[in-house]
């Protein structure tokens, strides 16, 4: 039926011009809106924006109003607005009020909106009421769209009982004793006019006097009417502040779920780089287990050492994955300062640094660089910066590995290799030439730019595992290759 919010000025008593919203929503089934309230409280300026945008939308114009806003397509407006008396034509207020609803019971029909402003007013309130009750139930049967405004209290208790016609109120601030400009539909209004005469300056014995005569009765029910309307606003504001919390949870709710979802992206992609750390472990092991295999082959070594060494191979790629999934799980990553303990060579060392997926720890005097598939907690549990490391018990007092130890090439091809990958290389061979026994390892690295050969130089300085290193003899490659020597 119609659904409104759009500005409307009104002006005050004091001639001050203010703009307020109105929003207005007819109930389903109602026909007919008696608005009440206060005067100066905005009832007539709330029809007369109602017909002028109704108007405009009529005429194809622009609406200043919400972008939801739905207006009724009507084929007239009937208004009865203003005072529209005349000696001339031998005509009262009440004359002319009555000459407009007699017109509009001839006219009005189903698409027809009818303003009327303080109807019934100008005569004798009961019978004004009940004219008044009756042309809105004439108007509101033929299905026209009726607004009302009204000060008389009968007929709003009739309004109420009435299927087709429901109230709306302008309502009224009881503290400041000022009307608020805002539109309610459902609870009828006060007219407020003991309150707005002592605004206004009239004598306050006068006030008691006019009370007196209203009759403690009607002032009891203007008193109840108030405070209806002023629960009616704590009610309203109660729903707006429960939307807002709503709003509110419901954003904190997306915003959880944004985290969450980039948790588990980050689970995923962390998982997938474990899959390939290990994935390229294993391949660096075939390689190496592959060489070792070339090198059995090329010295026309029997057939059981052959099946041994992809024995082995078998075992290092069973083992990497398990190490994978089991860190993957458990997602453990030690932090700076933190014990840890390296399996395969039985020994416990401290984290000095952490760089993503790989740890740098000190172990025996060693500085390790070791991927986190490679350590785990000493025996489950985790040290507090500052506190001693115990090494586990070794043979001779020295460290090696626990178990068989794996054959070690001391030599090792990085040509083609990047500057990084080929470190990572030289680095895993330097942990496991030491505890295998190795003095010393060739690495070759070849001519080319000598971008590699540089790199692998400024890492080697700083290694304590590295004793020295020197370019290789003329026999062993020269310029392309270097002789490493480790720490006894």
């Amino acid at each position: 039926p119609l659904l409104l919010e759009a500005l409307g000025g009104g002006s005050l008593a004091a001639g001050r011009r203010v703009t307020v919203p109105l929003e207005l929503e007819m109930p389903a089934r109602a026909r007919a809106l008696v608005v009440s309230g206060p005067n100066a409280g905005g009832k007539s300026v709330a029809l007369k924006t109602v017909g002028v945008l109704v108007l405009l939308c009529q005429c194809g114009w622009d609406v200043p109003a919400r972008e939801d806003t739905r207006l009724p397509l009507v084929d007239r407006v009937l208004a009865d607005l203003g005072d529209d008396q005349s000696i001339a034509e031998s005509l009262s207020s009440f004359s002319a009020h009555l000459r407009h609803l007699a017109r509009f019971l001839q006219e009005a029909g189903p698409d027809t909106l009818v303003l009327c402003d303080e109807i019934g007013s100008g005569t004798d309130p009961h019978e004004g009421t009940a004219l008044a009750f009756g042309v809105l139930e004439a108007l509101a049967a033929r299905g026209a769209l009726v607004l009302a405004s009204t000060h008389f209290g009968l007929l709003k208790a009739a309004v109420h009982d009435h299927p087709l016609m429901v109230n709306a109120a302008m309502d009224y601030d009881d503290r400041d004793l000022r009307p608020l400009f805002t539109f309610r539909v459902g609870d009828p209004g006060t007219s407020h006019a003991f309150d707005i005469a002592a605004r206004m300056g009239l004598p306050a014995d006068l006030l008691v006097r006019a009370r007196a005569m209203a009759g403690e009765e009607r002032v009891q029910v203007e008193k109840l009417l108030s405070d209806l309307d002023r629960r009616a606003r704590e009610l309203a504001d109660a729903e707006l502040r429960a939307r807002l919390a709503a709003a509110e949870q419901e954003l904190l709710n997306k915003q959880l779920d944004a985290r969450l979802a980039g948790i588990d992206k980050e689970r995923k992609e962390t998982l997938a780089s474990l899959r390939k750390e290990g994935e390229r472990a294993v391949r660096d092991g075939r390689r190496e287990l592959e060489a070792a295999i070339r090198e059995v082959r090329t010295r026309k070594a029997d057939q059981p050492s052959v099946v041994t060494a992809r024995d082995r191979l078998a075992e290092l790629e069973q083992r990497v994955q398990v190490e994978q999934e089991s860190r993957a799980v458990a997602g453990w990553t030690p932090a700076v300062g933190e014990k840890v303990r390296i399996p395969r060579l039985n020994l416990d060392g401290r984290v000095v640094e952490v760089r993503g997926q790989k740890i740098v720890a000190d172990a025996d005097g060693l500085r390790l660089t070791l991927g986190l598939d490679a350590v785990q907690p000493p025996d489950g549990t985790s040290a507090a910066p500052g506190t001693p490391v115990a090494a586990a018990p070794v043979d001779a007092g020295a460290w090696a590995w626990h178990g068989d130890a794996p054959e070690v090439s001391p030599e090792l091809d990085l040509r083609g290799e990047r500057a990084e990958e080929g470190w990572e290389r030289l680095d895993r061979l330097i942990d496991r030439a030491i505890p295998a026994g190795l003095k010393s390892i060739r690495v070759i690295h070849g001519f080319g730019t000598g971008r590699l050969r540089d790199f692998l130089y400024a890492r080697l300085k700083q290694d304590p595992r590295v004793a020295s290193f020197r370019e290789a003899s003329p026999a062993e490659g020269g310029g392309g290759a270097t002789r490493v020597t480790l720490t006894g």
